[in-house]
């Protein structure tokens, strides 16, 4: 038990220490779920049940809304847990693919789109900061995306491998990078 209070409490600190909300990750074996990982949440802002609720730590910053004692919830991520099976198996060939921007990251952070074909990157942007979609090819760029807001763009590429990030000065230095492959 003080394994998982521990892990839980390294979530909350990481998630409310950098202004990030229902971003960070729990180590889903902690809690025995291998297939799905926990984000942290404040409870005023979230819907259904959490896993485990904890209060936030004397430590805690108050750029993602969370003040010291503020109750926390663990819940599902959105974006489940990869498993080697699922890594390598192609994604399905889809007219949409869905993106959401956080503080900073992109979930999925990897992606498979069918070549030569048009699809839909629907984007939101779930972070507190300013983010976007970039890829250095074919002028590909969604503009800048505030928090909660969402568009889309449409991608048609030739088979390949493509590094997608955001582009707000310093977001693509410290790994809000992500890859996508056409097949």
């Amino acid at each position: 038990m003080g394994r998982l209070l521990a892990a839980v409490l390294a979530v909350i600190v990481l998630s409310v220490g950098i202004g990030v909300r229902a971003q960070e990750q729990a180590t889903p074996e902690v809690l025995g779920t291998p297939d799905t990982a926990l984000c942290a949440t404040p409870l005023a802002e979230a819907t259904g049940s959490p896993v485990l609720v904890e209060q936030a730590p004397e430590t805690a910053a108050t750029p993602g809304g969370v003040e010291p004692g503020d109750d926390i919830g663990l819940f599902a991520c959105a974006t489940p847990v990869s498993s080697p099976v699922a890594a390598t198996e192609p994604a399905a060939a889809a007219a949409t693919q869905v993106v959401s921007m956080v503080d900073m990251a992109f979930q999925p952070a990897t992606f498979t789109i069918p070549a030569d074909t048009d699809v839909t990157v629907s984007l939101t942007n779930n972070g507190v900061l300013v983010h976007n979609f970039t890829i250095d090819v074919n002028g590909i760029a969604s503009g800048d995306y505030t928090s909660g807001q969402a568009g889309s763009l449409v991608l048609n590429l030739p088979a390949g491998t493509y590094q997608f990030y955001c582009s707000v000065p310093g977001h693509k230095d410290i790994g809000m990078i992500g890859e996508l492959t056409v097949q």
